[in-house]
């Protein structure tokens, strides 16, 4: 029995990209902390019938607020940093995969590929049984993946 040797690509993000996401993560936080406080504020000032009662009523819930908020935030980077780190395409001539921690590795054979779509983060490559997989923009190679999808068919445009 011949054992088949297959040639596999493998292909991580360009570690220098990752700055401009955590940028917009941060910025994403930092919209969703003000909406918050501002939330809080609005239904303090409309619950707000004692006179006698000032803002100073809002140090304990804003402390414990800024707290979770830290936590939040700190365990969230931390998951980010670790997919950005793991996150890997594996290109062979017959299937291309994907592999990242906190997430089911996929591979998608090239006879099972549906649609293959270039959207804003990407390519994305959809499976006929509706499994698929995104093909960042960020990664090392992206043009060699890239043109080798394209010749496994039309890579059509959406959402761009």
């Amino acid at each position: 029995m011949e054992l088949e040797h297959r040639t596999v690509s493998r292909y991580r993000l360009r570690p220098e990209a990752s700055r401009a996401t955590a940028r917009r993560m941060n910025r994403r936080f930092l919209a969703t902390l003000v909406a918050v406080v501002a939330l809080v504020l609005a239904a303090y000032g409309a619950g707000l019938r004692d006179p006698g009662r000032g803002f100073d009523a809002l140090v304990v819930p804003f402390a414990l607020l800024l707290v979770l908020a830290a936590f939040s935030y700190v365990r969230r980077m931390r998951r980010f940093r670790a997919r950005w780190a793991s996150f890997e395409i594996s290109l062979e001539e017959e299937a291309i995969g994907r592999a990242v921690v906190g997430f089911p590795p996929v591979r998608i054979l090239r006879a099972e590929v549906a649609a293959i779509e270039d959207v804003p983060a990407g390519l994305a490559v959809r499976a006929r049984d509706g499994r698929g997989l995104v093909v960042p923009r960020e990664l090392e190679g992206y043009e060699r993946v890239r043109a080798t999808l394209a010749g496994w068919g039309t890579i059509a445009a959406r959402g761009r």
